[in-house]
């Protein structure tokens, strides 16, 4: 994840990973190329001797020769069991990480704590009902934060936190909220009740990019509510035909669905009907690249 794209061409592109094992001056291709990819989902697993890993992303554009986007080592045999995420470094990217669950045979890999829930729990002594935060409740299963009020309950909380993990920021997917869970409607009902602390149930967010090709002069194939609120644009529907049931086609491990939220276009945040048209405006002569969010399975 983090790879740039500034400007991704029409011609295609490969991202595709090697290992090198420098212990025994060995190098394995992993035979798998995502084409026309931002952040590649290789989602594959592969034996290797317990030693010293460099994980090596390679770009190769049409034309061009095979660029080293950068590279991250790992020493497999220190672990029983691992998982997190390496820095690319040493190629003509930076910022941008890999991201590696490592198990002994006899092993099995760690939880993965990506699709967690967390607890933020913010005291409320003087029962206010007013929490500081807007919400999106037309998802069917969670409230979606698309703003934290400035000065507000929540925002002073925040401030008062040093961990990441225990504040409740823009962009969160509340699934409950002091017991109450399920309907979102109910959700946001009972936190407008005054109650001594409230209590949220946040799932992770997934986060990846797609690249579309708008040179064919179809349609983007997404259904969207009427008037988007606060600062995403919630897809209702994907359709059979247009960009992005293409993409789907060409990439089914980042499939777009129904429930998914765009909320950045070529890298610009706005608000709904902001980030619609930046898609309508985005030239055919470069890939227009979404940012999807949605909530953890």
């Amino acid at each position: 994840a983090g790879l740039p794209a500034d400007k991704v061409l029409l011609e295609d592109r490969s991202i595709f990973l090697s290992v090198r094992l420098p212990d025994m001056d060995m190098d394995m291709d992993i035979d798998q190329r995502m084409t026309n990819v931002i952040d590649p989902f290789f989602n594959m697993e592969f034996q290797v001797p317990a030693t010293t890993l460099i994980f090596k992303v390679m770009e190769e554009v049409a034309g061009s020769d095979v660029a080293l986007l950068g590279q991250a080592t790992l020493d497999a045999g220190a672990f029983d069991s691992w998982a997190g995420d390496l820095e690319l470094k040493d190629g003509t990217t930076s910022g941008a990480i890999i991201r590696v669950k490592v198990r002994a045979e006899e092993f099995g890999y760690p939880e993965d704590l990506t699709t967690a829930e967390t607890t933020v729990i913010v005291d409320n002594p003087k029962k206010t009902k007013n929490l500081g935060i807007d919400v999106d409740i037309t998802e069917e299963s969670s409230c979606y934060v698309y703003n934290v009020k400035a000065k507000g309950l929540v925002d002073k909380h925040n401030k008062s936190q040093a961990e990441e993990s225990s504040k409740l920021q823009a962009g969160a997917f509340i699934v409950a909220y002091n017991g109450v869970a399920g309907d979102p409607k109910s959700i946001e009902a009972a936190m407008k009740k005054a109650a001594p602390t409230a209590e949220f149930t946040i799932r992770p967010t997934e986060t990846f990019r797609i690249a579309l090709d708008k040179s064919s002069g179809d349609v983007l194939g997404v259904d969207v509510p009427r008037k988007s609120v606060g600062n995403s644009v919630l897809i209702a529907f994907v359709k059979e035909s247009g960009f992005v049931a293409k993409w789907n086609e060409e990439h089914p491990e980042q499939e777009v669905k129904k429930g998914d939220r765009i909320v950045e276009v070529n890298g610009k945040k706005g608000t709904g009907k902001e980030l619609v048209d930046m898609i309508k405006r985005a030239p055919n002569t470069y890939r227009v690249i979404l940012t999807i969010i949605r909530m953890a399975q």
